[in-house]
C-alpha cells in the first residue's frame, strides 16, 4: 500500500539503473600504440622471446597463442629490469584489473589505442590485459579494445586492420563474448593536421561509409567514437549538426564522441546550457536513426562524390604543399606564440612528441592554439579554395557552381562543412594576424602572408557564392557576438604581439606575455 513512497523513491531510483548502470559513468584508458609496443617486447624477452625483431604476421601469431593458452606468458607483477614506460604501462593494467574486481567491469570498460595502424597494435592491448586477468578467453573479456584511426594510411586501411583483427581467432572470441559490438574512434585532430580541412573530412566522412559497411557484412555492430575537440579544425562545431551529419550507414543507434578542454565549461557549466545541449544530442540521434532506418544507405549522387574526389586531393596538395616548403616551421615558429605555448603548463600531454619543433611531431592541439592567438585560423580552412578552384577548372565553373550549391542545399554532410569553414573564416582578422606577420623575417613574410592571406579571402568570396549569403555566419547572433568581442581581444593580441618582438624580456612582460595567451584564449572561447 505504498504506492507513493514507490512512485515517488523507488520508480525512478529503477529508471536511472536501467539507463545508467550502477556505475553512471565508465572511464575510458588510452595510450599510443608504441607504448604498448615497447611493453610487450620488454616484458617477453625477460622470457627470452624476441618479438621486437619479428614481422607483423609473427607478431599476431605469436600473440594470438599467447592469448588463448591458459597460463600467462610474463610476470607482470615482477617483470625484471625494464624501462620506466614499460613499468607504467605494466602498473596500468595492474591497475585495470583491481579496479575491475572491485567496482565491476563497466566501471572501465574501453581501452583506446593512439595511432593504431596494424592489427598486432590490437592485439597487443588484448594480451596485456590477458595477463592481469582482464581477459579470459573463451568466457570472459572485460574490455572493448578500440583502434583510434588517426592517420590517412590507418583510416584508407581500416578494413584491413579491421579484417585481420576479425578473421584472429582470439580477437574473434573475444568480440564475440562483447556481444559482436566493435568500437572504432576516429581522430579528427590528427587528420587535420596531416591532410588540411577539406580533405581530413572527406576521408573521415567516406572512410567512415567503408567501415559501417564492412563492419555490416561481417555481422558486426559498429559504435563509432568520434574524437572531437573544441575547434573547427579538430572536428568542433555544433553538435547537433555534426550528429546529423554523419552518414547513414554509420548511425546504428550507438555513439561515443569526446568533449574536451574548454567546450566542457562553455557547454556544462550552466545546468540550462547543459540540459539544452542534451537535448540537442538526442534530438540529432532519433532525427539521425529514423534517418538511417528509412534509408540505411545513404544515397550521394555520384556527381557529387565526383566533385568531393577532385576537391579534397587537390586541397590536400595544397596545404601538404605549404607544411613542406623550406623555411615554412621558421615562419610558424616566427609568426605565432608557439614558444610561449610550448612551455605552458596546460594541458595532459606534452606539445611535441618527440620535442622536436617539426609539424609532424606537434601535437594538433598546440598546432591549433597558436594559429587561433595569432586570429589567422589557418587549421581551418586553409586549402578549402584551392580545392575548390581545383573542381571549377575541371568542369567549368557555372556548371560546378551549381553542383555545390545543390550539394550545399541538399547534402547535410557538405552544408554542415562549408558552414564550419566559414565560421573559421569568420574568425579570422587579417589585420591581427599581419602584426604577427611582421614578427618574422622579411623574406619569410613574403614568401607567406600573401599566400595565407589569398587562400583565406578566396575561401571567403567561394563559401559566400555557395552557401548564397551575404555573410560567413548563419548565425545572426554570433556575428553580434563576434562583434561585441573584438574589441576587448584586438587589444591582447596588439600587446602580445608586441611583447613576442622584444628579443629581451623582463620577468613582470614574461609574466604579461602568459597572461595575454589566457585573455585571448577567453576571448576567442577557443585554445585549440
Amino acid at each position: 500500500g505504498q504506492d507513493a513512497a514507490r512512485e515517488s523513491f523507488v520508480e525512478p531510483l529503477r529508471r536511472q539503473v536501467d539507463t545508467f548502470g550502477l556505475t553512471l559513468a565508465s572511464l575510458d584508458l588510452r595510450d599510443h600504440r608504441e607504448n604498448h609496443t615497447d611493453a610487450v617486447a620488454e616484458a617477453v624477452a625477460t622470457e627470452g622471446v624476441d618479438y621486437r625483431t619479428m614481422d607483423e604476421d609473427d607478431r599476431r601469431e605469436f600473440l594470438t597463442e599467447a592469448v588463448l593458452q591458459e597460463d600467462p606468458v610474463i610476470d607482470v607483477d615482477d617483470p625484471g629490469e625494464v624501462s620506466e614506460t614499460t613499468e607504467r604501462v605494466l602498473r596500468r593494467f595492474e591497475a585495470l584489473a583491481e579496479w575491475q574486481d572491485e567496482y565491476g567491469a563497466q566501471a572501465i570498460d574501453t581501452y583506446c589505442i593512439s595511432m593504431t595502424e596494424e592489427p598486432s597494435h590490437v592485439l597487443e592491448v588484448l594480451f596485456l590485459a590477458d595477463q592481469v586477468g582482464v581477459v579470459s578467453l573463451p568466457d570472459h573479456c572485460g574490455l572493448d579494445v578500440v583502434p583510434l584511426l588517426e592517420t590517412e594510411s590507418a583510416l584508407n586501411g581500416a578494413e584491413r586492420i579491421l579484417g585481420t583483427l576479425f578473421d584472429n581467432e582470439a580477437y574473434a572470441t573475444a568480440l564475440d563474448v562483447r556481444g559482436s559490438v566493435q568500437e572504432v574512434m576516429l581522430g579528427y585532430s590528427d587528420s587535420n593536421k596531416e591532410n588540411g580541412f577539406l580533405a581530413a573530412n572527406w576521408d573521415l566522412y567516406e572512410n567512415q561509409r567503408q567501415i559501417a559497411r564492412f563492419c555490416r557484412t561481417e555481422d558486426v555492430t559498429l559504435r563509432l567514437f568520434h574524437g572531437r575537440g573544441g575547434s573547427i579544425s579538430r572536428g568542433g562545431g555544433p553538435m547537433n549538426e555534426a550528429l546529423l551529419a554523419l552518414p547513414n550507414e554509420t548511425v546504428t543507434g550507438q555513439v561515443k564522441f569526446t568533449e574536451q578542454g574548454e567546450a566542457i565549461a562553455e557547454k556544462y557549466a550552466n545546468p540550462r546550457i547543459a540540459e539544452r545541449e542534451l537535448e540537442q544530442m538526442l534530438d540529432a540521434q532519433i532525427r539521425a536513426r529514423h534517418e538511417a532506418n528509412a534509408e540505411p544507405t545513404e544515397n550521394v549522387p555520384e556527381r557529387w562524390v565526383d566533385a568531393m574526389e577532385t576537391m579534397a586531393p587537390a586541397a590536400r596538395e595544397t596545404y601538404r604543399d605549404l607544411l613542406s616548403s623550406d623555411g615554412f616551421v621558421s615562419y610558424f615558429g616566427q609568426a605565432t606564440p608557439i614558444s610561449v605555448v610550448e612551455d605552458l603548463n596546460l594541458g595532459s600531454r606534452p606539445a611535441s612528441r618527440s620535442g622536436e619543433r617539426t609539424v609532424e611531431d606537434l601535437r594538433a592541439i598546440p598546432w591549433v592554439f597558436s594559429w587561433t592567438q595569432t586570429r589567422l585560423i589557418l587549421p581551418g580552412w586553409y586549402s578549402l579554395a584551392s580545392g575548390i578552384d581545383a573542381y571549377l577548372d575541371a568542369v567549368g565553373e557555372e556548371e560546378g557552381l551549381e553542383t555545390l550549391r545543390e550539394m550545399y542545399e541538399e547534402w547535410p554532410f557538405f552544408q554542415t562543412t562549408l558552414d564550419n569553414a566559414g565560421l573559421a573564416l569568420a574568425r579570422t582578422e587579417p589585420e591581427i594576424a599581419a602584426e604577427y606577420a611582421d614578427l618574422a623575417d622579411d623574406e619569410l613574410r613574403e614568401r607567406f602572408f600573401p599566400e595565407l592571406i589569398g587562400e583565406y579571402e578566396r575561401g571567403c568570396e567561394l563559401v559566400l557564392t555557395i552557401s548564397g549569403r551575404d555573410q560567413l555566419l548563419r548565425r545572426e547572433w554570433l556575428e553580434e557576438s563576434l562583434d561585441r568581442r573584438n574589441p576587448y581581444v584586438d587589444p591582447l593580441n596588439l600587446l602580445q604581439a608586441n611583447l613576442l618582438g622584444r628579443t629581451h624580456r623582463t620577468d613582470e612582460e614574461e609574466r604579461t606575455l602568459r597572461l595575454t595567451v589566457n585573455g585571448i584564449a577567453a576571448g576567442m572561447k577557443n585554445t585549440g
